[in-house]
């Protein structure tokens, strides 16, 4: 009998153990870790880059100056224009604009959660209202910080 305990009792309290170290739904990052909005020079290109979580930004506090990022997409028939801005905690600002295909389809697949990076060149496109982007992307995962209610 003592042994059909230990038996059963051991596993249960193997599992008990590992539970308590895992966070249900999965681990959320936050500004700390890195996914608030940051502005930066690449070190490779020298282009200017913007990037975080959407929902993190939105939802984590702010200091004395406002922060975003984000990108829409302005249409006309025939012809479609992406525009990406962020402001970081720290008072830098960035913005893009581009009528690639490609990049208008990147900024399609974002949604309020989404964790979104662009770059810019240093030079500004006379054509633009804002320099041209040179690279947008789109990750959608559940590690992100959802939006705030």
């Amino acid at each position: 009998m003592k042994r059909w305990i230990w038996l059963i009792a051991l596993p249960l309290v193997s599992l008990s153990l590992l539970a308590r170290n895992a966070t249900g739904g999965g681990t959320k990052v936050w500004d700390q870790d890195g996914y608030d909005c940051t502005i930066h020079p690449d070190p490779l290109s020298g282009d200017n880059v913007a990037s975080g979580a959407l929902g993190t930004v939105r939802s984590e506090p702010t200091g004395s100056v406002e922060k975003w990022i984000g990108c829409y997409v302005d249409s006309i028939p025939g012809h479609a224009m992406v525009v990406c801005s962020a402001a970081s905690e720290d008072g830098q600002q960035l913005m893009c604009a581009s009528s690639d295909p490609a990049l208008v389809a990147a900024v399609a697949s974002m949604n309020a959660d989404s964790y979104i990076t662009f770059k810019t060149s240093i030079q500004s496109s006379p054509n633009l209202p804002a320099p041209a982007c040179t690279h947008i992307s789109v990750e959608n995962n559940s590690k992100y910080n959802v939006k705030s209610q």
